[in-house]
């Protein structure tokens, strides 16, 4: 049958060039690689997303007006970094470099997940959130 069109279309990502990443980033984008390649080989039985709150948090104008307008729509600041949804459940991964800490707003929102009874997990590494979604039942 083959990986469906719109699945390898969903998985693409732009290539960074020499971008200045930080270390939270560089493990997010090494799980992101992950998932996409365990989505398109049917080995992940979740739907995924990566939450960019930080996206629109700049200083200039037109960052502020797309701030503005995400927390109109239901931007909640502290939103876990992932998302994952499958057929009766869900999960939420903070990740973290391996001296990173939550702040207040990720507190607030784990505090949050937790009195809904939600899993939400604070991860270090990509190797971390497979485990978590092995634990899970959704990573083969």
């Amino acid at each position: 049958m083959g990986v469906p069109m719109f699945l390898v279309k969903l998985m693409d990502r732009p290539k960074l060039g020499k971008v200045k990443l930080g270390p939270e980033d560089l493990i997010c984008i090494d799980f992101a690689n992950r998932l996409r390649a365990y989505t398109l080989d049917g080995r992940l039985s979740a739907v995924w997303c990566h939450i960019g709150n930080e996206i629109g948090g700049g200083h200039g104008r037109s960052s502020q007006i797309a701030y503005s307008i995400g927390k109109a729509l239901g931007v909640i600041s502290g939103f876990p970094d992932y998302v994952f949804l499958w057929r009766g459940g869900c999960g939420l991964l903070e990740f973290k470099s391996g001296t990173g800490t939550l702040s207040e707003n990720q507190r607030w929102f784990k505090a949050w997940s937790e009195l809904s009874s939600l899993p939400y997990e604070v991860v270090r590494s990509a190797d971390d959130g497979e485990a978590i979604l092995r634990r899970w039942g959704v990573l083969a």
